[in-house]
């Protein structure tokens, strides 16, 4: 049965939103969403639809890939998900509304697949899944290897290309509401390399008559049999890559034109394509080929949320001879554009002398021909190029070639590899990408270290500033950005000024001081997805002196970068144990210095209640307390100019002087602000101070003497923490508010009470008691509080 294509308007009303940007320019970086391939990739598993639409359908597929799901492939309209998942990825990633999944074995058990609308799915993976037993005899084999091979492979021109993208610029300048997917990309930019996320829609015409005789529709049996062969050329490829191949299926069938393809050839097909892409609501304002099939491309590869993408039309030929175009006469039996955007194949396909089924052959045809649209060329005999023939984004030669010469004798560049760019094949008998091929794809490891060739540019470090840096505090914040590395891109077949570099994104990013593992860093926005990366990290620096910090990055397939160094003066004191204690009438300040200490002399100020920095310098040069341990050398400073209950803040500032250039230059290297309430006085062999004031409207303060606690060996005993418990009860014995129940190492504390509850109620005017415990010794104190 046939049906009408499916209206666009929603589609462009959802990408309305898109802003018109331009192609990238010469140079650009691009980051591929690329994983290496796990040891595990999990059990094949189907989630099939009932109920979710489509933007569903690429959000749970984006959220398996995120998982860690392996080779994610989506069919719409089906909505269906095939994917390979651990029970980890599977938890990760869960099951939304509108899905379940299912076991391979039971979606590919026929009598859950019959009469279903994915069948024809379960059937695809089912011819992949194939035995050798089941693959056929090595005689069939070989005489279908050995039928000729005849296609054409076009280059769009680099003047095209050029007209194709004004085009489409003044066309956007006119709309600019057109959808367009960010970064936007050339005619020959949109299926660069085998790897990641890719969109490929297959549009089948039928030819309703009016340009045409109408001669061949599109049986039930034939759709599906072309279902199942173009979306085995996909599976084929995940079944040897150990690159990560995530392909969304787009069909878009029945396609109303005025034409017949197949009675078409290379020198007419525009007239046709031009009519189906019409049909499917684009194509209004061009005749063009290129410039209708670039900005559908490039729409759709904005709906679907893909790196890649390419477009594949085909046609009826079930009526006619050798299944070829031109109404069998053409001398070709498809034909595709080197690097995209489209690629147009007959169904059936080959000349099947062994009757093992067309549709077979036809998947290895549709296999070969979006290899070239990837970039990769024919080596059959008699195709175009020599052995030292280039193409691709590694400029990769084409040496698998056989080279046809004038009298018909085949000359030969090296021993044959078999490769499905060579010689056809059945299903069965799989023929690979061979090396040549690969290159050609951006996909080898020539090397055989583990790391494709196209990804094997190490991250590049640049630190905010760069060169050593010179600070008089300990404290530190290291800024830095971190590059995905990117294998120029060679690609003698694009333009220079717009080729762009693809990299891998950075996978991790480590900091280190000395010969430490390091730590793991994030970058600033917690996703390391962009080219550019930024780095915020504040470190506190071990010692004065120099210090080295290490930054060592790799990207996703794990290339890895060399050290990046950032030298680190730190010409100051490094503080240790910066504190201020209360005794009876007065506050030490204390502090250590760790490391060089540049013969600093050291100042204590006093910042009162609300005072600002620098406060007020209530001591100078105070000298050491007693000799230094282990690097760590002690300071203190007794303040007895304090008020009773006054809140105060202090810091010490130590300065010093180092020869700069032909002179001295005078360095600061204040400590951090610690702060104390002056005790309130406390008479011999009492536990608690008065209260202060007392009555009070709200705010009272008390000091607690602490006794002191020892414990562990008699002869050398070790001081430990005092257990301490304040608490505020009124006059009926209720608790009201607890001001500190821990232990406490302080000879004094000095606490407050605000007038609130422990729920942050104000209390009413009364009397209210204050109970102290404090190790074994307890005491009261009444409280009144006036309102």
């Amino acid at each position: 049965m046939k049906t009408k294509a499916p209206c666009l308007t929603v589609i462009v009303m959802a990408l309305a939103c898109l802003a018109l940007v331009r192609p990238a320019a010469a140079n650009d970086v691009q980051v591929i969403d690329v994983r290496p391939r796990p040891a595990t990739t999990g059990e094949r598993t189907y989630y099939l639809a009932s109920g979710a639409t489509i933007e569903e359908a690429v959000a749970f597929r984006d959220r398996l890939i995120a998982a860690g799901a392996w080779n994610v492939n989506l069919f719409l309209p089906e909505r269906v998900i095939v994917c390979e998942v651990t029970p980890a990825v599977a938890a990760a990633a869960g099951v939304p509304v509108g899905y379940r999944s299912e076991p391979a074995a039971f979606a590919q058990a026929p009598s859950s697949a019959a009469g279903e609308s994915w069948g024809w799915i379960a059937e695809a993976y089912r011819q992949i899944d194939r035995t050798p037993a089941e693959q056929g005899t090595a005689a069939e084999a070989s005489a279908v290897a050995a039928e000729p091979f005849d296609d054409i492979v076009f280059r769009v021109p680099p003047e095209k290309v050029r007209e194709v993208q004004a085009r489409m610029q003044r066309v956007m300048a006119e709309d600019p509401a057109a959808p367009r997917p960010q970064p936007a990309r050339n005619l020959n930019q949109n299926s660069e390399l085998l790897t990641g996320s890719i969109l490929v829609n297959f549009i089948f015409p039928e030819s309703g008559g009016g340009g045409d005789p109408d001669l061949f529709d599109w049986s039930n049996a034939d759709m599906i049999q072309a279902r199942v062969g173009t979306t085995g050329a996909f599976l084929a490829w995940q079944a040897w890559t150990q690159m990560e191949i995530n392909t969304t299926f787009n069909r878009i069938e029945y396609t109303p034109t005025a034409y017949e393809p197949i009675l078409h050839d290379a020198t007419s097909d525009n007239v046709w394509i031009i009519d189906t892409m019409r049909g499917m609501g684009w194509a209004t304002h061009t005749s063009d080929p290129f410039t209708a099939l670039h900005e559908y491309n490039e729409a759709m590869r904005a709906l679907y949320r893909t790196q890649w993408v390419v477009s594949s039309f085909i046609a009826n030929a079930r009526g006619v001879p050798n299944h070829r175009f031109g109404n069998g006469n053409a001398n070709y039996t498809a034909y595709a554009y080197l690097g995209g955007p489209y690629m147009v194949e007959p169904f059936p396909a080959g000349l099947d002398p062994n009757n093992i089924g067309e549709t077979l052959v036809f998947s290895k045809i549709v296999q070969h021909e979006i290899g070239h649209c990837f970039w990769t060329l024919d080596e059959y005999p008699g195709a175009p190029g020599v052995c030292g023939t280039t193409s691709g984004y590694l400029n990769y030669s084409n040496a698998n070639i056989s080279v046809v010469q004038l009298d018909g004798t085949e000359l030969r560049c090296e021993n044959l590899t078999p490769c499905i760019m060579h010689t056809w094949t059945r299903i069965g008998s799989e023929r690979p990408w061979c090396r040549y091929s690969l290159g050609h794809l951006g996909v080898i490891d020539n090397n055989d270290n583990g790391y494709p060739d196209i990804f094997e540019a190490a991250p590049e470090i640049e630190f905010q500033p760069e060169g050593p840096e010179t600070v008089s505090t300990n404290q530190f914040t290291l800024r830095f950005k971190a590059r995905a590395g990117a294998v120029p891109n060679r690609n003698v077949a694009q333009d220079p000024g717009t080729r762009v570099d693809y990299a891998a994104p950075l996978g991790e990013v480590k900091l280190s001081l000395g010969a430490n593992n390091g730590i793991d860093l994030d970058p600033v926005d917690g996703h390391m997805d962009e080219a550019v990366e930024e780095f915020v990290f504040p470190l506190s620096l071990p010692q004065a002196g120099q210090t080295a910090v290490v930054i060592r990055a790799r990207n996703r397939v794990g290339f890895k970068s060399g050290d990046y160094v950032k030298q680190i003066f730190f010409t100051g004191v490094s503080y240790s144990r910066v504190g201020a204690s209360v005794k009876t009438n007065r506050i030490d300040v204390t502090w250590e210095t760790a490391g060089e200490a540049f013969g600093a002399k050291f100042d204590v100020y006093r910042l009162d209640p609300g005072e600002d920095l620098p406060g007020t310098k209530i001591a100078t040069h105070v000298p050491a307390a007693g000799p230094g341990t282990g690097g760590f050398v002690p300071y203190r400073y007794i303040d007895r100019g304090v008020e009773p209950g006054h809140d105060y803040r202090y810091y010490v500032d130590g300065s010093f002087t180092l020869a700069f250039e032909d002179t001295t230059r005078e360095y600061h290297s204040p400590s951090e602000v610690v702060g104390q309430t002056a005790g309130i006085p406390i008479v011999a062999g009492e536990l608690v101070s008065s209260i202060s004031p007392n009555p009070s409207t709200g705010n009272i303060t008390v000091s607690v003497q602490v006794p002191r606690t020892y414990g562990g060996n008699p002869r050398a005993p070790q001081r430990l923490a005092t257990p301490v418990e304040v608490t505020v009860y009124d006059v009926r014995g209720r608790r009201i508010r607890t001001l500190r129940e821990a232990p406490a190492l302080d000879d004094v504390l000095t606490l407050r009470w605000d007038g609130h509850s422990d729920t942050n109620l104000l209390v009413p005017a009364g009397v209210y008691f204050l109970r102290v415990k404090a190790g074994d010794t307890r005491a009261v104190r009444k409280v009144v509080l006036i309102r």
